[in-house]
C-alpha cells in the first residue's frame, strides 16, 4: 500500500467491476456470440461469485471466476450448450484443487445450462477432435518415456491439448512426480516443436529468459558488446514451446516480466536492449509452466494477477491402486508381472502414512523402483540363493548355540 503522503499527489480513481450487462455486450459484440450464450455466461459467473472458495477465502467473489476467465472462454467460441458448458467447466472447474470445489462448478454448470457433463466423456481424447488427432500418433513417436494411458495421464492430455489449441497460457499445479513435465515434453514431441525449459530458483533473473548484453567477438563490428536473446524470446521467434518448471521459486519482480507475453497480444518490449524492440510471438508459440503447490518448503503461491493470466490446470494426485499396478505391468517384464498388484498396495500404503502432505503415489517412485529391479533381476536368483544360504547358516549357529547352553546348564 502507497503511502498517504505520495497516494495525496496523484489524482486516484477507483475502477469499479464492469456491470453484468456490459459484460453480456462485450462478449456478443467482441466474440461474435449469440445473446443466449453471453446471457448464461453471465448467469454462470454471478452464480459462482456468491459462492467463496475455503482455499481462496481472501479471493473474496472472484474466487472461483473473474471476468478474464470469461472472456477467455468466449474465446474456444463454443458451437452449442453442451460445448459451452464442457469449456467452461474444464477452464473453471479443473484449477480447483479440493473435490467439493470443483463439484460446486460442475453443479452450477449442469444447473445454468440445463445440459448433463459426463467425465467420461469430457477427458476421453478421442471427443476432441484436435487432441484426437494427436492422441493416434503418440505410439507411434519413440519416445524416451513410454506413456502408459491411466486416466490421469488421458485427462491432464486432454485438457492441456485444449488450452493449447487455443493459444492460452498453462498453469500445471500439482505434487511432484505427476507428469507435469512429462506431458509437456508429449505435447511439444507431438506437434513436432522444439522445446525449450527454464528451471526456475530463487535466484533466477529476468535475463535468464529474456536474454542479455554479451562481449563480442574479438574483431566484431558490433563494438564491445552485443545482444543475445534469451530462451523466452528464441521461442516467440521461432514459434516454439517455452516451459518454466518450478516457477512459483523465481521472485515476483522477474516473474512480472511475463505478463505482456500472457495477455492475448502475445508481446514483449525488451526494455534491456538499446533499441527497445517490441518482440510479437509467432502464430505457433506456447507457453507453459509448472509449479508445486504452496506450502512445501521454499514452496509459494504465485500472484493473483500472474495466475489469472495462465488457464491453471490442478493437476490430481495419483492415489489408485488400480492405475499404479497398470503403471507397473505395462512396463515390467513377464517374470515381475504378478508382482505388479502387490508393489501396488506397498505404495499405496507408504503414501498413506503422509500425514504433512497430500497422499500422493509418486510415478517418479514408481519408475525408480522398477528401474532398480530391472537392474538386478539377472542376479535375483543368485540374490535368493545366497539369502537362502544365509537363512540356514543361522539356523544352524542357533542350534549350536542351544546345544552348547544346554551342555553348559548340565
Amino acid at each position: 500500500v502507497l503511502s498517504r503522503a505520495f497516494r495525496n499527489r496523484f489524482l486516484e480513481i477507483t475502477v469499479d467491476d464492469i456491470p453484468t450487462d456490459e459484460i453480456t455486450e462485450i462478449l456478443c459484440k467482441r466474440y461474435s456470440l449469440a445473446p443466449s450464450f453471453a446471457e448464461r455466461m453471465v448467469e454462470v459467473m454471478n452464480t459462482l461469485q456468491m459462492r467463496r472458495q475455503s482455499s481462496h477465502v481472501f479471493a473474496g467473489r472472484h474466487g472461483f471466476i473473474t471476468p478474464r476467465d470469461l472472456f477467455r472462454w468466449a474465446e474456444r467460441r463454443p458451437e452449442d450448450y453442451q460445448a459451452l458448458a464442457e469449456h467452461g467447466f474444464l477452464l473453471l472447474g479443473e484449477r480447483c484443487r479440493k473435490p467439493e470445489e470443483r463439484q460446486v462448478v460442475h453443479d452450477v454448470m449442469e444447473k445454468c445450462m440445463k445440459v448433463i457433463l459426463d467425465a467420461n466423456v469430457i477427458y476421453d481424447p478421442t471427443h476432441w477432435p484436435f487432441v484426437n488427432k494427436y492422441y493416434q500418433l503418440v505410439e507411434a513417436l519413440n519416445l524416451k518415456e513410454k506413456i502408459v494411458w491411466t486416466n490421469s495421464m488421458q485427462r491432464l492430455f486432454t485438457i492441456v491439448g485444449l488450452c493449447l489449441e487455443h493459444k492460452e497460457p498453462v498453469l500445471l499445479v500439482g505434487e511432484t512426480g505427476s507428469s507435469k513435465t512429462t506431458i509437456c515434453q508429449v505435447w511439444a514431441a507431438v506437434l513436432e516443436q522444439h522445446l525449450h525449459i527454464i528451471n526456475c530458483h530463487q535466484h533466477s533473473e529476468a535475463a535468464d529468459f529474456l536474454g542479455s548484453l554479451r562481449p563480442a567477438p574479438p574483431g566484431s563490428s558490433e563494438g564491445l558488446f552485443r545482444w543475445e536473446d534469451g530462451p523466452l524470446v528464441r521461442a516467440m521467434r521461432s514459434g516454439d514451446i517455452f516451459v518454466l518448471d518450478e516457477i512459483s521459486l523465481a521472485e515476483d519482480s522477474v516473474l512480472e516480466r511475463l505478463n505482456s507475453v500472457l495477455e492475448p497480444s502475445r508481446t514483449l518490449t525488451l526494455a534491456e536492449k538499446s533499441t527497445g524492440e517490441m518482440v510479437v510471438a509467432a502464430e505457433l508459440f506456447r507457453a507453459l509452466a509448472t509449479m508445486n503447490p504452496g506450502g512445501d518448503f521454499g514452496k509459494k503461491e504465485l500472484s493473483p494477477a500472474l495466475r489469472n493470466r495462465f488457464t491453471e490446470v490442478y493437476v490430481q494426485p495419483i492415489t489408485d491402486k488400480a492405475e499404479i499396478a497398470l503403471i507397473l505391468g505395462k512396463r515390467m517384464s513377464d517374470t515381475l508381472l504378478p508382482y505388479a498388484a502387490k508393489m501396488a498396495d506397498v505404495l499405496h500404503s507408504v503414501a498413506a502414512l503422509r500425514k504433512d502432505s497430500v497422499a500422493h503415489i509418486s510415478v517418479r517412485d514408481v519408475v525408480a523402483w522398477l528401474s532398480l529391479i530391472h537392474i538386478s533381476e539377472p542376479t535375483r536368483l543368485l540374490s535368493i540363493s545366497y539369502a537362502v544360504f544365509c537363512l540356514k547358516k543361522k539356523k544352524k549357529k542357533n542350534k549350536e548355540k542351544e546345544r552348547n547352553e544346554t551342555r553348559e546348564r548340565k
